[in-house]
């Protein structure tokens, strides 16, 4: 096979083209002297092709750098999570969500005083990795 298309054999015994070539028997070929002719064309464009075409893969979004930060509650309970410098907050609570039983309307991230937008990326606020974000609402 190559690029510009897919490959086939040609058979031809005197002159006639073999379609089903099982055996010399088959098309009474002598068992010496005989000659079958094979000639390998190339089908170009065909759109009757018999190969499968692959699926894409769906790309991995690029969070960037991943940072690990410190969750603190009002409890004074600690969770480490890691999120990717340009992941979206939301993956956050995704995450606090398996750790901690509480619907999202619960869970208020707050950092440096501010409440986060969930929307909003550690990118954004230009955080970094180790610092504490607390969790407010529990």
């Amino acid at each position: 096979k190559n690029n510009s298309g897919s490959n086939f054999f040609a058979f031809r015994y005197k002159n006639a083209q073999v379609f089903d070539f099982n055996s010399p028997d088959s098309h009474s070929m002598e068992a010496e002297g005989e000659t079958l002719c094979v000639t390998v064309k190339t089908k170009r464009g065909s759109s009757s092709s018999k190969t499968k075409a692959s699926k894409p893969t769906p790309q991995k979004p690029n969070w960037g750098k991943l940072l690990e930060f410190s969750i603190r509650t009002q409890k004074q309970d600690k969770y480490e999570c890691k999120l990717g410098e340009r992941q979206p907050f939301e993956q956050l609570v995704q995450d606090l969500r398996s750790k901690i039983p509480a619907s999202p309307a619960q869970l208020k991230l707050v950092f440096d005083g501010e409440a986060l937008n969930l929307k909003q990326t550690p990118q954004d606020l230009d955080m970094e990795d180790g610092d504490m974000i607390e969790l407010v609402g529990l």
